[in-house]
């Protein structure tokens, strides 16, 4: 499906509490695009890619400057690709949609358009019913209610990208990057999607072909649930005892199993988080070295620029030089 002019639409729907690192790859995708689009001169398969931020007509106040409002009734404006971004948890007893937004969203589904979320957005797809009957990436804090109000979800692996019907789910913002590349290369093109996936450094085994991957298994649901946790949170000021009170459980016990799932310490864990959450927007964002250390989670730059220079043995300013050059071995 295509729309006039030769342009892939894409609908990136944010509200008050999207999170903007779950909107910047998009940006970047639609820029690669156009290149390429120019570059092979409209050769088919090479459509340029438009993107419309819309947020809530009841909002009011658009809840990010460049957004627009839009009323989500069926019928008007369609879109090729709707996705739904990262943003705040609902609060416990909350309803995961919309009404309007969930026949909005199937209207969209029904007329072959591909619907896919990211983090909490997933929660919008599950509420309009576009989950049901297959896997789905559901955010690991969340799978105990999904599996009360939506026992025909199948929920895939924590960190999985899962398809079911031109629907792609991931339930950790993290994995933005590789269901980006998932979502280009079922609803644009292998080309696209192959020159994203380089230019973004992910390896080829990042992003299968079959994006549907395992279900869980016996896993400590417990430290999954605290790994997703922490990345949604890492912007915040948090550390082991605020995990630990999340979760109702002690600090001692937290790390006690985060040592035993993973090998390392709930505090190593989330300077890893920030640490490869900084290296990744350092690398395609065009964001300030002081606005990435907010990003993460860091107050003080300096201690940032400290922590990250031991961790990757150059300076943020020179890993993002290096990155974006191509350098593998950046000198500070």
């Amino acid at each position: 499906m295509t729309s006039p002019a030769d342009l892939l639409r894409i609908a990136m729907l944010c509200d008050p509490g999207t999170q903007r690192a779950s909107l910047a790859p998009l940006r970047d995708l639609a820029r690669l695009s156009e290149r390429l689009a120019s570059e092979l001169d409209g050769q088919a398969g090479m459509q340029p890619l438009r993107l419309d931020l819309l947020h809530d007509a009841r909002f009011g106040e658009a809840p990010l400057s460049e957004s627009r409002p839009i009323a989500f009734r069926p019928g008007g404006e369609r879109y090729d690709l709707v996705y739904v971004a990262a943003g705040e948890d609902p609060a416990t007893g909350d309803d995961w949609g919309d009404a309007r937004l969930s026949e909005w969203l199937r209207w969209h589904h029904d007329r072959g358009a591909w619907v896919v979320g990211l983090g909490s957005g997933v929660l919008a797809l599950a509420a309009a019913g576009l989950l049901d009957g297959g896997p789905a990436s559901i955010p690991p804090r969340h799978a105990r209610l999904a599996r009360q109000r939506h026992p025909d979800i199948r929920l895939a692996h924590v960190g999985a990208i899962a398809e079911h019907g031109r629907v792609l789910t991931a339930a950790e913002p993290a994995s933005v990057f590789a269901l980006v590349v998932a979502m280009t290369r079922r609803f644009h093109s292998h080309g696209l999607a192959e020159r994203y996936r380089r230019a973004c450094g992910l390896p080829e085994t990042a992003v299968p072909d079959n994006a549907l991957l395992p279900m869980r298994s016996n896993q400590d649901l417990l430290i999954a649930e605290a790994r997703a946790w922490i990345i949604a949170h890492m912007h915040d000021d948090i550390g082991t005892n605020a995990v630990a009170a999340q979760f109702h459980v002690s600090a001692r016990t937290l790390a006690r199993r985060f040592e035993r799932s993973m090998g390392i310490s709930p505090a190593r864990y989330l300077r890893e988080a920030r640490l490869d959450a900084a290296r990744s927007m350092l690398h395609r964002t065009r964001f300030s070295i002081e606005q990435i250390a907010h990003l993460v989670g860091y107050r003080d730059v300096g201690f940032f620029r400290d922590l990250f220079r031991k961790s990757s043995g150059c300076s943020p300013r020179a890993y993002r030089m290096a990155a974006q050059a191509g350098t593998t071995s950046p000198t500070s």
